[in-house]
């Protein structure tokens, strides 16, 4: 079976790129697109007409969203993952994953958009003497502290500073503290989907030969962003994603193959018996969508 997918389009952000990208997903042979999140973050026009540009494509069509997708100023992100983005992807005939795992061609498809649980925090250290501060608001407040001392309460913020030569710089995970409401603690939300994902890849194992798993988040540690002992690395690698998502997939003989996205770090090898895909947008490629076989 030949599978296009692609994540992290970002649109605006990466118009430039979008025509042939859309040339190529509508003239493409694949029996199967993915989209993986993060398509046009909170924006649902520029999403639905993404969907519509791509309307050329006769395969199999199955999503999963992003952290981004989930972002509202004034509703609910629960709202917008169980409802409004599945009601939007039905609208431009997409299998929403989210939802339920489905069959095609002997092949099943399963996955969500995952989440993070700091699960991450402790796999890779930045260098001896980093130092971090505690931020309230964007200020610092108390004593420096070390890697170690930093703890689950601290990453739950998104409010860690890390003190460099040129004064405090602090980083976040995307924002998303500000942006998502209603989904509970990032381990409780990513608990359920890591429950769901379980139930969802047994309910189709027996019937297939093989199965496609696609998230957002990234579900092991080999994929993870490159430069993991930069400070700032460090850190957002706690709202990367969460090996409990991994050992999951990785219980399942029959997942022949896993896509994500998220930390925006295309990768492709081979773990286990499972071909492995970061399929997050390259705008300095021309490998969009990414494509494959299973």
């Amino acid at each position: 079976m030949k599978i296009i997918a692609v994540s992290d389009l970002h649109i605006p952000k990466n118009d430039a790129k979008m025509p042939e990208m859309i040339r190529n997903i509508n003239s493409s042979d694949a029996d199967v697109l993915l989209l993986g999140g993060d398509i046009a973050p909170a924006n649902d026009m520029a999403l639905e007409n993404f969907l519509k540009s791509i309307s050329g494509f006769r395969g199999k069509k199955m999503y999963v969203a992003g952290n981004h997708d989930l972002w509202t100023t004034d509703g609910s992100s629960l709202d917008r993952h169980e409802k409004i983005l599945p009601m939007i992807y039905r609208k431009y005939g997409f299998h929403s994953l989210e939802k339920e795992p489905v069959v095609y061609k002997d092949i099943g498809f399963a996955g969500n958009i995952g989440w993070f649980d700091y699960s991450f925090v402790r796999v890779y250290s930045p260098p001896n003497g980093s130092k971090f501060k505690r931020t309230v608001k964007g200020e610092p407040v108390g004593q420096p502290v070390s890697w170690q001392e930093l703890t689950d309460e601290d990453f739950s913020t998104q409010a860690i500073g890390i003190m460099g030569m040129l004064g405090l710089k602090r980083v976040t995970g995307s924002n998303d503290i500000e942006y998502m409401h209603g989904i509970g603690t990032d381990k409780e939300f990513c608990a359920k989907l890591t429950h769901k994902l379980e139930e969802d890849i047994k309910a189709i194992e027996d019937s297939v030969k093989k199965i496609v798993i696609v998230m957002h988040c990234v579900p092991f540690k080999e994929g993870l962003a490159r430069d993991n002992s930069a400070p700032e690395v460090c850190v957002r690698n706690a709202y990367a994603g969460s090996k409990r998502l991994g050992e999951v997939i990785f219980r399942h003989p029959k997942v022949s193959a896993l896509v994500w996205g998220h930390v925006h770090n295309r990768q492709k090898f081979v773990k286990g018996r499972t071909q492995c895909y970061n399929v997050s947008f390259d705008k300095t490629g021309s490998e969009n969508p990414v494509k494959f076989e299973v």
